[in-house]
């Protein structure tokens, strides 16, 4: 998953894929990087290798932070209160016929929302933490060999969490039409063996436009509306101040019939 590396949403960052556990540890030192992602795989053999993820941990993304590429789930929640710290991702790999967990942390600030962090869940479970947490996913993980999944998640608060959702076991092109239908971008995505060829599973995130007031975008206040209507088909939107910028929208390169709906334009041109 990929954003624009520019404006708001630009980071100095480096990544590597199958690079071994020293190398790794010798290129977060002499860079100065701090791991955001990782995950580990055996090569064969019982070599382990990793792909990994890293932000330069200097400026606003400095934090103290740990990873940690071969745990157990008792060593993770020890080094976690070790460290006054919240998980960030948690990824399983199998070595040697055992679970072997790759894990991210971060130390916890007085201002970060509560967090927890979950192995070996069904999707059932999963969105009964959610509901009892009241928080969303940051990091979702499918293990192939049971169809469950590793999870972490954060608190909402009081003052609530951006509009989100996720989704498991959907094919490409389903992901492809649910991501802009729901306004979202993708923060989170796995793929596997299934669905015809590959399924995937899922995170998504409001990346509607801010309004002009401050208040909730218009996007993420208009459109469950009109998904709650129960009407078929897709289900957009577009509003542009005259003379100005766009204010909201929603599949808004979507091409249709508009039917009687351009009736409108006899009202705004009349």
């Amino acid at each position: 998953t990929y954003v624009e590396n520019t404006g708001p949403y630009y980071k100095p960052w480096s990544w590597y894929a199958g690079i071994g556990a020293a190398d790794l540890a010798n290129a977060v030192s002499a860079n100065n990087l701090r791991v955001t992602v990782l995950k580990g795989f055996d090569a064969g053999g019982g070599q382990i290798l990793f792909a990994a993820v890293l932000l330069f941990n200097s400026g606003k993304d400095a934090k103290p932070s740990w990873y940690y590429t071969d745990a157990t789930t008792d060593q993770i929640t020890s080094a976690q209160a070790t460290n006054n710290a919240r998980l960030t991702q948690v990824k399983a790999y199998v070595s040697g016929g055992k679970t072997h967990y790759a894990a991210v942390m971060v130390a916890t600030a007085p201002s970060d929302a509560a967090s927890w962090w979950y192995t070996d869940l069904p999707p059932a479970q999963i969105t009964a933490q959610i509901a009892a947490n009241n928080a969303r996913l940051l990091d979702l993980e499918y293990i192939p060999s049971d169809g469950n999944y590793n999870a972490v998640m954060s608190a909402c608060g009081a003052a609530g969490c951006p509009t989100w959702s996720w989704y498991t076991a959907q094919t490409q092109s389903q992901m492809q039409g649910l991501a802009p239908q729901n306004a979202g971008r993708i923060i989170n995505n796995i793929a596997y063996a299934g669905c015809g060829g590959l399924c995937y599973s899922f995170v998504l995130v409001d990346n509607t436009l801010p309004s002009l007031d401050g208040s909730s975008p218009i996007t993420s206040r208009v459109a469950p509306l009109l998904q709650a209507g129960g009407i078929d088909g897709v289900q957009g939107l577009y509003l542009k101040q005259v003379g100005g910028s766009v204010l909201a929208n929603l599949e808004e390169s979507f091409v249709y019939e508009p039917a009687s709906s351009i009736k409108v334009l006899e009202h705004l041109y009349a």
